[in-house]
């Protein structure tokens, strides 16, 4: 079956758990999990591949929001700065 199909909730329940003890399992690792969950031990690694390219996204999107903030804030000085001369 070539369709795409989401992993249940279970599954990545346990996939989760995983990754916050360990983002980069080694292969036994990865066979460990793929015989546990019945999935096959490229869609463990891909699972985990997938997650830690999410989680970088996020970690730059909140980088980038601080900055924004940041930057915003300091305009608003400049401004007040320019105004007051």
């Amino acid at each position: 079956n070539k369709r795409y199909h989401r992993h249940t909730a279970q599954q990545i329940q346990r996939l989760e758990s995983s990754f916050k003890v360990c983002p980069h399992p080694d292969e036994k690792q990865r066979n460990q999990l793929s015989s546990e969950l019945g999935l096959a031990p490229r869609q463990i690694k891909f699972w985990f591949q997938n997650r830690r390219t999410q989680l970088k996204a996020q970690h730059e999107r909140a980088d980038n929001n601080a900055l924004k903030a940041e930057n915003d804030k300091i305009r608003c000085e400049n401004v007040a700065i320019r105004e007051a001369r």
